[in-house]
């Protein structure tokens, strides 16, 4: 029944398992390790071997599957290769905490960090790296002040080993602004946003993600702060940004959507609300699918439209579905 599913996840993974081939291999590579190159190269296309969307779906390792594979073999055989093993696991960590496994996100990031730390020094740019992912799976679990204070480590950082003016900065000012906004700090969050646009702008990188990422988060202050038209022009262009680069079916896509939704719900459009509401859902439940935590927001707001509309029964049916 979700072989579908299960095909279009595996490719996904392989996407961005396979994507970490060239910069891994470059690196070792630069150390004059030929050797190691070859045997991260193997390693790899071993994690990757499964997947064949022409072959039999049946056989199909789940994305899980191959990455638990994947960091059993890391740890394995890459044991003389420290800093190309740190790499593998950051980049495993990142894969997991988008499949929603936090606790293996966790322990193969801190482990990145540590090997990190220890090789290449306190200070180097990729300890910021792992400093940003670790930030953002605290901030994805609900623990904004330590995600805000790995945030701020990281810009320090960026900013010695690469320039308070480079793009990495603004990209995780974005961050950090929104870490900031969850804790309350609007007038820091504003500040971080609008330095990350400003960076931005200066490097031409209009359609960057850091870019919507900063327009989102300034339409949330202004929807927060109870000025939600003013709120709409930044989340219309957050909206198209991620449209752009990432496609109309993207997480993020449908996050700013819920947002643009409850802007018409506040002001009684409940017919708009209604659709932005479904669309948000559908991707939610597309990447995620109907079981996941995720879809729980999009129902509940739906639900909500319901009720104003008199629904009831419509509006208990989704309310008990999301919870």
């Amino acid at each position: 029944r979700h072989r579908a599913g299960v095909a279009a996840g595996a490719l996904v993974l392989a996407a961005l398992v396979a994507g970490v081939i060239g910069t891994t291999v470059g690196l070792v590579r630069a150390q004059h390790e030929a050797q190691s190159a070859r045997q991260v190269a193997g390693l790899l296309a071993s994690m990757l071997g499964d997947v064949d969307p022409t072959g039999q779906l049946g056989a199909l390792s789940s994305p899980t599957t191959m990455l638990d594979r994947g960091a059993e073999r890391i740890e394995a055989e890459l044991q003389d290769q420290p800093v190309v093993k740190a790499q593998l696991l950051h980049v495993l960590g990142e894969a997991y905490r988008n499949l929603g496994r936090y606790d293996d996100a966790r322990r193969a990031l801190l482990a990145s960090g540590r090997l990190r730390r220890e090789h290449l020094g306190t200070d180097h740019r990729s300890v910021g790296d792992h400093l940003v992912a670790l930030g953002w799976l605290e901030y994805l679990t609900g623990d904004f002040r330590r995600a805000h204070d790995l945030l701020q480590q990281s810009v320090s950082i960026y900013e010695q080993s690469l320039g308070p003016e480079h793009p990495q900065v603004a990209r995780t000012l974005g961050l950090l602004g929104t870490a900031r906004w969850r804790l309350g700090d609007f007038e820091g969050s504003a500040e971080a946003l609008e330095r990350s646009l400003e960076i931005c702008r200066r490097h031409g990188l209009e359609d960057d993600p850091a870019v919507a990422h900063a327009y989102y988060g300034q339409g949330i202050l202004r929807l927060e702060g109870n000025d939600p038209e003013a709120a709409r022009p930044l989340l219309e262009r957050a909206v198209a940004l991620r449209e752009s680069r990432l496609g109309p079916d993207h997480t993020a896509t449908g996050g700013v959507l819920l947002d643009l939704g409850r802007i018409d719900l506040l002001a009684n459009r409940l017919e708009e609300a209604r659709a932005l509401f479904q669309r948000a859902l559908e991707i939610q439940e597309r990447a995620f699918g109907p079981e996941h935590p995720a879809p729980a927001l999009p129902l509940t707001m739906q639900a909500i439209v319901d009720r104003l509309q008199g629904e009831t029964d419509r509006a208990r049916e989704r309310f008990a579905r999301a919870i």
